[in-house]
This record gives structure tokens, C-alpha cells and sequence, in this order.
């Protein structure tokens, strides 16, 4: 009687998950070594989104089509403004949430896909701050584009007003950055007007093409 073969070796999707818990525990491991306060709150943040990027990683594998990681961009949503990460998987003809999403630390926001401005509403910085990055150009979520890029997509949970990161059916992601900050409501006006402070104690994350994340702290690493 034959026994059957040994598998050896892990398939695609086991070594996703390995990495995946791996950036898990380094991005908890992280926000809990750094300091208090606003940089508590930011290496937090970085760690909340290196769990959401493993994953949507770990979904795209496992279901065998794309994800899409999203970031809260409608300013009439104060609360959620750029702090609300959710994961979305293809729905028919449209998108769906997997779930009612994560929110970030209060104070703190994903830097949006273009330069600060210096007017609100949305997302802006103070004059005379410096929101340049270390390799040049303005600092910014280099890893996000809008979610309507043809304007019919529907809305999630609400709105159709999101960044977006797209993770392929195996995992993999354009690479670029996720930049976190310090943000505080202007005033109580709607839609929301948010200043971004301390540009040179931003932290984030770096994503290669294959989605595996880099964690960087600082204006000059990015």
C-alpha cells in the first residue's frame, strides 16, 4: 500500500500569512518601545496600518482577487477625515467593506495623496513649515490615488471619498509611502479643515512592489 507523498516547502499564501503576523508583531513592537504622547499616538497609528496592509495582503492571497486598502477622504466626515482605514474586496460591478474599519488615534491622520495646501477645507499645513521629503519632493502618501479614478465607482460606507492602495491577487502593491502625522481640527466648521503639524516627527511606512512593509520615523527617512 502506498503512502502518500510529502509536501514539502509552503505554498504562496503560508508564506504571505508568516510575513503578514511578522509585520504585526514588529509594527506592536514598535508602537510599544517609542515614547508618549503625540509619538505614542503616531508609532500607534504606523501600527495600526502595518496590521490593515498584512492583511489585505493575507486577503488578496487566500481569496485570489484584489483588495483595496482605504483611507477616509471626505472632509464632510470630521471624524473619519483621514483616519478611517478600511479594507475593500471586489462586489459584483463595485467594491464592498469587509468590515466597519479601523480608526486612527485621535490627533493623528494618514497624509493625503497631494502636497498640503495651505487653505482649507481638508487637510493643511502651517505656514513657514517645512513638508519637504528627505529624497526630495513634497511629503506626502506617495502609496494612495483616489478611489473614484472614473467617477461611477459606489460608495463605501457611505462615500465615495477615499485613497486608495490596490493590492493584486497575490499580494502585491504599487510601492510608495504611507506617511502618518500629527492633525488638529481647525475649528468646528463642515467640511472639516485639519492642520498637519511637526513635519519632522512624521512616521510611516514604506511598501515595496511586493507589499512587504518598511517602518520609517522622521521626515528625513522618507
Amino acid at each position: 500500500m502506498s503512502t502518500p507523498a510529502k509536501r514539502h516547502g509552503f505554498t504562496l499564501f503560508e508564506l504571505l500569512a508568516v510575513v503578514g503576523l511578522m509585520a504585526v508583531v514588529v509594527a506592536v513592537a514598535v508602537g510599544g518601545l517609542r515614547g508618549s504622547g503625540a509619538g505614542a499616538a503616531r508609532d500607534a497609528a504606523v501600527a495600526l496600518l502595518g496590521s490593515r496592509v498584512a492583511e489585505a495582503r493575507q486577503l488578496a492571497a487566500s481569496r485570489g482577487e484584489p483588495v483595496r486598502l482605504l483611507v477616509c477622504n471626505d472632509p464632510a466626515l470630521p471624524e473619519f477625515f483621514l483616519r478611517r482605514v478600511v479594507l475593500a474586496v471586489p462586489d459584483g460591478s463595485g467594491w464592498r467593506a469587509i468590515d466597519g474599519g479601523s480608526l486612527l488615534p485621535a490627533g493623528i491622520v494618514v497624509l493625503p495623496a497631494v502636497a498640503l495646501a495651505t487653505s482649507g477645507p481638508g487637510a493643511v499645513r502651517r505656514a513657514g513649515d517645512d513638508w519637504t521629503r528627505g529624497s526630495g519632493g513634497a511629503l506626502r502618501s506617495t502609496a494612495l490615488t483616489p478611489y473614484t479614478e472614473s467617477g461611477t465607482e459606489p460608495a463605501i460606507l457611505g462615500t465615495t471619498r477615499w485613497l486608495m492602495a490596490r493590492f493584486s491577487a497575490t499580494g502585491g502593491t504599487s510601492s510608495g509611502d504611507l506617511v502618518v502625522a500629527t492633525g488638529r481640527r481647525r475649528d468646528e466648521a463642515v467640511p472639516v479643515t485639519v492642520v498637519c503639524e511637526q513635519p519632522d516627527n512624521v512616521a510611516g511606512l514604506s511598501l515595496s512592489a511586493y507589499g512587504v512593509a518598511t517602518f520609517l520615523r522622521g521626515r528625513a527617512e522618507f
